[in-house]
């Protein structure tokens, strides 16, 4: 399944709690993924890691996966989130 890949890739190999960002930015950045607004994506969750060192984990995936202009699976995996 898609989400448990993206769920493996955001979990990454140093097993640390994931703390998904509060669902008003999901909202944000689902909405810039399905833009395809890479470039904002990754400037939101800098500006978010600066103020919450707690979402760094997330924020940091989400931006990688920003840099690769992975649009479609940040767009996947903040859907997840938003629907739990």
């Amino acid at each position: 399944m898609l989400y448990e890949a993206l769920l493996s890739l955001l979990r990454g190999d140093n097993h640390v709690e994931i703390i998904p960002l509060p669902q008003d930015d999901l909202r944000s950045l689902y909405e810039l993924a399905m833009l395809g607004k890479v470039f904002e994506i990754q400037a939101h969750v800098e500006r978010l890691e600066a103020q919450d060192e707690r979402y760094r984990p997330f924020a940091r995936k989400i931006w990688a996966l920003a840099q690769a202009f992975e649009d479609q699976q940040i767009a996947a995996l903040v859907k997840h989130y938003l629907e739990q």
